[in-house]
């Protein structure tokens, strides 16, 4: 459905189904709007603020995903249009992680309400579910954002309460926090559904809910966070502490609530071990790969808030045109380096494909001719089952993910071999069925940028933690093939972008992106020129601070899960931090050590 003709028919569909699915509820102009120049995902539908207008990214190409995720983008707009009102809302609950939970609510009443009446609409909804909760959570893992998927998550309980299904991408969430979620909130679950077609009074009851997880009362407002028009930035900063310790209060509770859970002696302390051969029947065991960050006591890593911390996507930080000449700046070096390139390909390549075992399936009625069954045919001339085909074989049910250092210290010649490498590496694995997504961290600024001037300004107080923001790059997902992902791998080269490294954080959200792939084995490698240094951070917290972090973090998940880590020291030996690992002392050797480490741990 990609001629003219044809999108056409399909967005005067879309519209009269959205007409009629609102039921009148408003006269809403629907704009269609291209994809690559709006603001949202493809597929996202979105009010103004009057909601006089509604506007859809609308794609260049329109696969069957997206034509899906596009009608339930639509009809989740319709169904809020015709059985959500603001004058009919709930007081204003109390925080900002409780209006997040009683929007999140409120949109599950609205689609169950919908997908009762209009049973149509559900195969369209829940497809709108699968593709928004893998979005969320590709880009920031689990353990980030952890407010607002605490608060979805608390939406797919009410969702499933009237008895429709939580979509598979959510899976690791639901399993992580769901039954959590579930024991607070199951004796309001009838009340709830009861009330399912009564917007106030469903909205009165989730006021109870809140109140029953017992978060902080005194915090502040969104209204409050944002006042001063003339510097709302600031402004934000300046009341951010607050926002972020209220967020972190209110997680503190859940997580004290998960551990009392758990403890039934109330005592506090750990239940005792079981013994070997008996199974304990009460308690659910963890979901295997989930990376746990918590609150830690002044003298334990922390940041000194995340509210600066950034996940973005390699377009997001430079144009389309910026980003194709880096391109071709990228591409001039693996002209010159095209020997070497080729070379390590087909090394990589031919070891990969050597280890596929060949399949046949036979008896076929077309295909390739097979010798072994043409003596049928002179038995018996009608016989047509003589033809066999070559099975579609994937090497392994494996993701790799590359964790590039993008410090400073790896300006010019380093960088550049590393994006190649990348390079060669992503093109590569994607022939063998691999999946691979490429990665980069660095900070926003140097010498610890907004953060530290919000400690400055809140008086520096003593043991603030990591102070300076995160800015964490998504080169290439896993689900992206390389021909769409391959113009941003150019970013590294471009001027500017390179500052400090904080590894710690960085192979967590690196960890927590994994562990919510389906692949049964998760490869990630970590390519770095040294220890982890950030100034800001460093001189006020002793020279170890970083990397301690690292060090813990690098045993949680060597020992924690079953993502297998490894690593590459350009110039620098951290064999002392990983358990496997390689030190090349010329960044030519980069290509050849990830291939030979990759082949050898495949």
């Amino acid at each position: 459905m990609n001629t003219k003709s044809q999108i056409e028919v399909f967005k005067n569909s879309l519209t009269a189904a959205f007409n009629a699915i609102s039921g009148g509820a408003a006269q809403v102009n629907l704009l269609f709007e291209a994809a690559d120049k709006s603001n949202h995902r493809p597929g996202e539908a979105e009010f103004f603020s009057d909601t006089s207008s509604l506007v859809v990214a609308f794609p260049e190409e329109l696969s069957r995903e997206q034509i899906g995720y596009i009608r339930g983008s639509l009809d989740f707009a319709a169904l809020k249009l015709r059985w959500h009102d603001d004058a009919d809302n709930a007081p204003p609950p109390p925080n900002l992680l409780a209006t997040a939970i009683m929007a999140a609510a409120e949109d599950a009443r609205v689609e169950a309400v919908g997908r009762r009446y209009m049973k149509g609409a559900g195969e369209n909804l829940q497809t709108r579910l699968e593709h928004e909760w893998r979005d969320k959570l590709e880009i920031s893992g689990l353990a980030g954002n952890q407010p607002k998927i605490i608060a979805d998550c608390i939406g797919l309980v009410i969702l499933e309460e009237a008895g429709f299904t939580a979509p598979a991408a959510a899976d690791l969430v639901m399993k992580s926090y769901g039954r959590f979620i579930k024991a607070k909130i199951t004796p309001y679950l009838p009340k709830l559904k009861a009330n399912f077609e009564n917007q106030r009074k469903f909205g009165e009851i989730m006021l109870e809910v809140i109140k029953s997880l017992q978060f902080p009362e005194a915090a502040p407002t969104e209204k409050q966070l944002v006042q001063n028009d003339e510097h709302p930035e600031e402004e934000a900063a300046e009341n951010s502490p607050q926002a972020s310790s209220e967020v972190m209060q209110g997680l503190n509770a859940l997580a004290a609530a998960l551990q009392e859970e758990n403890n039934p002696d109330k005592s506090g302390q750990p239940l005792p071990a079981a013994d070997k051969g008996q199974e304990n029947d009460n308690i659910e065991p963890a979901p295997r790969n989930i990376i746990h960050v918590t609150n830690a006591p002044h003298h334990e890593y922390r940041p000194y808030t995340a509210i600066f911390d950034r996940a973005v996507n390699a377009e997001e930080l430079a144009g389309h045109e910026e980003l194709t000449e880096l391109r071709r700046q990228l591409d001039m070096k693996l002209s010159e380096l095209k020997n070497v390139t080729n070379k390590l390909a087909y090394k990589l390549q031919r070891k990969l494909l050597a280890r596929q075992a060949k399949a046949w399936d036979f008896g076929l009625e077309e295909g390739l001719l097979d010798s072994a069954r043409l003596s049928r045919i002179v038995s018996d001339p009608g016989y047509t089952h003589i033809y066999k085909w070559e099975k579609e074989t994937i090497y392994n049910d494996t993701v790799v993910t590359l964790l590039i250092d993008n410090s400073g210290s790896m300006r010019g010649r380093p960088i550049t071999v590393a994006a190649l490498s990348a390079d060669i590496l992503a093109r590569t694995l994607e022939r063998c069925r691999i999946k691979t997504e490429v990665l980069g961290f660095t900070t926003a600024e140097w010498k610890g940028g907004k953060l530290r001037k919000l400690w400055m300004k809140n008086g520096s107080p003593a043991y603030p933690g990591r102070l300076n923001d995160l800015l964490h790059i998504i080169y290439k997902s896993a689900g992206t093939p390389w021909h769409r992902a391959k113009r941003n791998l150019g970013l590294m080269l471009k001027e500017g972008l390179l500052k400090e490294n904080i590894d710690g954080e960085a192979i967590l959200w690196a960890a927590s992106r994994l562990a919510m792939r389906p692949e049964k084995r998760r490869i990630l490698m970590v390519i770095s020129d040294g220890a982890p240094v950030d100034d800001s951070t460093l001189s006020v917290m002793g020279g170890t601070y970083l990397d301690n972090h690292l060090r813990q973090t690098i045993n949680m998940v060597e020992g924690g899960t079953d993502i297998e880590l490894l690593a590459i020291g350009i110039g620098h030996d951290v064999t002392g931090y990983y358990k496997r690992a390689v030190t090349i002392r010329e960044v030519e050797q980069l290509g050849d050590a990830m291939i030979g480490q990759l082949s050898e741990l495949i």
